[in-house]
């Protein structure tokens, strides 16, 4: 489950809560590291008596903090008054005595730490430290996994906002237009409260939905008087155009039908396929 998951929030709930439900820990955190983001440093937390009810809370490591971990640490004991000191609001994670922290590293740069506290004597510590250890590693590729997304995707909207600037190259007057539109959709998106795989793909469709413009010719497209019934059909085959264009891609075999139909309308009058209703 976590190896198929694109964000470090769900991972770090859904470890949390099964790591409580299979060992005998009193409290497990996990707490992000090193981010240039600083909406993502966070550590979640989650407690025995409510193993479902994972919390977070806004964390802090100095650099001084860090050094404490090197790539080949499997892990640490550290005393959690010492460690965590003031940065933490939950006093019950503040004040959980000995805790032992597993370094989860992400491409040799410390990402984040697994730390768990329980009793000793309830647990054969010589059995339970190696698996956390493998727990830990096998985050490491999870959050890899979710980065690998994450960067093709921010590659993908980059080609796709190069391909509206090129059509905003042919037609200077509606410079920024599918820009626009896709702030506009989005917007509309997230108040409707669509999931994030729907959104990605109108934020695609809103990009792209005019790249059939490139098909049309130039002197059409900016010409400054009413359009001949000749010119105003050449115009209308741009979102067929779009759709064919992007034919070839499987990747977005979902986002081609936006595009084809954009200009379609609910009482069958508009185009290119005179679509109506439903």
């Amino acid at each position: 489950a976590t190896l198929m998951a694109r964000d470090f929030d769900y991972i770090a709930e859904l470890s949390i809560t099964r790591i409580l439900e299979d060992f005998p820990f009193r409290m497990v955190a996990i707490g992000r590291v090193n981010v240039t983001d600083p909406d993502e440093a966070l550590i979640y937390m989650g407690h025995r008596a409510f193993p479902e009810a994972v919390t977070s809370e806004p964390f802090a490591m100095e650099d001084k903090d860090l050094v404490l971990f090197d790539r080949n640490l499997p892990w640490k004991t550290v005393d959690s008054g010492d460690f965590f000191g003031n940065r933490l609001l939950d006093e019950a994670l503040r004040d959980s005595g000995s805790m032992t922290v597993f370094p989860v590293f992400v491409k040799e740069r410390l990402y984040a730490l697994l730390t768990v506290a329980g009793d000793p004597d309830s647990f054969p510590m010589d059995n339970t430290l190696p698996m956390m250890r493998q727990i830990a590693d096998h985050l490491a590729v999870a959050w890899s996994n979710v980065n690998l997304i994450r960067e093709l995707r921010r590659l993908t909207i980059g080609s796709m906002q190069a391909l509206a600037r090129a059509v905003d190259a042919k037609s200077p007057w509606t410079a920024g237009h599918s820009a626009r539109v896709m702030r506009l959709a989005l917007g509309i998106a997230r108040h409707m409260g669509l999931d994030g795989e729907r959104i990605d793909r109108l934020q695609q469709a809103a990009l792209l939905h005019d790249i059939g413009k490139i098909g049309v010719r130039t002197g059409i497209l900016d010409k400054p008087g009413k359009l001949t019934d000749e010119e105003f059909a050449a115009i209308r085959q741009h979102a067929a155009i779009g759709g064919n264009i992007l034919s070839p891609i499987e990747a977005f075999t979902a986002v081609i039908p936006m595009v084809r139909h954009h200009h379609e309308r609910w009482d069958g009058k508009g185009y290119p396929d005179g679509l109506a209703g439903e």
